[in-house]
């Protein structure tokens, strides 16, 4: 279930954005909504820690506040809920960027960029903090938090959260690298369990929720060295493992982006790992984003993501790569900063370091 809450206080605004989520997800993922047609009812559930959902798709302008001061404030408060700004307001993508926004769509183009939008979130939900599996031909994103145990039966897979057992088909050693690092550990052949879901461990057995399972011999010594049940915080029923969140925003490591905020780039936030690269131009298979303007060429830009948080932006085209307005050249690299801005061909194409 993936909650999805809207924040707009124009009534038809809403209703469209909620029709293109719904168009867009409907096949991916089960889905509940709550609108927000004033932005105080949002600032008060806010304030008191109680926002239910995990997607926040908010104007940036209100009557009496600002989408960004709210943004401040989820992140301030440490809310486990991700954003997306769809909005008339322009100028504020980089600031997007800062409180961690997973997009920036204007609203003039939603219809065309709000799916491309949510389905590349999606797809870096699915690579994060949830297991995307096919279960009685729907195919659901089940946030590793909410998973108690994991449990194999022949080739069936059972993911088991408080309310329900969730199977598909696959292999327990498939999923097992994937929930390690999220705080599950190996006790049995069949069964991957999250830590912070056991009760207790009673000789070979380990007590998760109502269920006892069983510890093999092989993983014994394993698991009594990782479980320090003296030191270990006992969690509420509804508590989430403290070291998965459902969130991406909190989820993020810290590295860099670039951030469109003039022309075709205006709104793409593409978030960069130390030591990565990409290429901008009009090669959609060379490039990775990709623009549509003639004077930019097939490769234009080259921008690598250094280990020191600098940039190197390498100029590969014809009509010219500026940093800080300095211009480069076809083949010259220059070190950059964060918040520098690079212009492609002119300053109507425009993008900042993250």
């Amino acid at each position: 279930m993936l909650r999805i809450g809207i924040c707009d206080e124009n009534t038809k605004d809403r209703t469209v954005i909620r029709q293109i989520v719904t168009d867009t997800l409907f096949r991916e993922e089960e889905l509940s909504y709550i609108e927000y047609a004033e932005a105080e009812t949002l600032e008060r559930e806010i304030q008191a820690s109680t926002v239910p959902f995990d997607l926040l798709l908010m104007e940036m302008k209100y009557k009496n506040t600002s989408g960004l001061q709210l943004a401040k404030q989820i992140r301030e408060k440490n809310l486990d809920v991700d954003l997306l700004f769809v909005t008339d307001e322009s100028d504020h993508v980089y600031e997007g960027y800062h409180v961690q926004a997973q997009g920036y769509v204007l609203k003039e183009d939603m219809k065309t960029q709000l799916p491309d939008c949510l389905r590349q979130y999606m797809k870096r939900r699915a690579q994060t903090g949830t297991i995307l599996v096919k279960s009685e031909s729907v195919v659901r994103s089940i946030p590793i938090a909410t998973i108690r145990y994991i449990e194999s039966r022949a080739r069936v897979l059972l993911l088991h959260t408080k309310n329900e057992v969730i199977p598909f088909y696959g292999k327990l050693a498939d999923i097992e690298h994937k929930v390690l690092q999220h705080g599950f550990v190996r006790i049995h052949q069949s069964f991957l369990v999250r830590k912070a879901a056991i009760a207790a461990i009673n000789g070979y057995e380990a007590v998760v929720g109502e269920d006892t399972l069983p510890i093999s011999r092989k993983y014994y010594k394993t698991v009594q060295m990782q479980f320090q049940l003296k030191q270990k915080i006992q969690v509420a029923e509804e508590d989430i493992d403290p070291t998965v969140t459902r969130s991406l925003a909190k989820s993020m490591e810290n590295n860099g982006a670039i951030i469109g905020t003039k022309g075709e780039l205006l709104g793409i936030i593409y978030r960069m790992k130390d030591g990565e690269s990409l290429t901008i131009g009009r090669d959609a298979e060379k490039c990775q984003i990709v623009l549509k303007k003639s004077n930019v060429s097939r490769e234009h830009c080259i921008v690598r993501r250094l280990d020191d948080d600098t940039y190197e932006v390498e100029d590969c085209s014809k009509n010219g790569v500026y940093v800080e307005g300095a211009y480069l050249g076809k083949g010259n690299k220059v070190q950059a900063e964060t918040g520098n801005r690079v212009w492609l061909c002119d300053e109507s194409q425009e993008f900042r370091l993250g």
